[in-house]
C-alpha cells in the first residue's frame, strides 16, 4: 500500500520540517503557553499599572478573540491546540478602563 507523498508548507523551501511542540516551548517559553489547558473562567478589571501605555480616550467596545482552550480529551494530550476545545477571550473598554473575561 502507497502512503501519499507529504506535502511542504506552500512557500516553504525544500526539507522545511515544523518545529515540535517540544522546541517550540524552549525557544519562545511564553508563546508556549498556547498548549496550556485553561479549564478555568477568569473575569476582573485589568489594573491600570498592568497597561503598557493608556488606553485612548474614547474607546468604547468589546474585542472578541477565539482560540484554543483544552488541549487534552479525557487526559489524552492532542497533537495540536487546534483540535481541542476553542475558548473566547473578551477584553471590553468603558471609560478608559479595561475588563477581561
Amino acid at each position: 500500500r502507497r502512503r501519499p507523498a507529504r506535502m511542504a508548507s506552500a512557500g516553504a523551501p525544500e526539507g522545511f520540517r515544523a518545529p515540535t511542540r517540544r522546541e517550540v516551548e524552549e525557544l519562545f517559553p511564553k508563546a508556549s503557553r498556547g498548549w496550556a489547558n485553561q479549564a478555568e473562567e477568569h473575569s476582573f478589571w485589568v489594573e491600570p499599572a498592568a497597561i503598557e501605555g493608556r488606553v485612548p480616550e474614547g474607546l468604547q467596545g468589546t474585542y472578541l478573540r477565539n482560540g484554543p482552550g483544552m488541549t487534552n480529551v479525557y487526559g489524552t494530550p492532542l497533537k495540536h491546540p487546534i483540535d481541542g476545545d476553542g475558548m473566547v477571550v473578551a477584553i471590553s473598554f468603558f471609560e478608559g478602563r479595561v475588563h477581561f473575561q
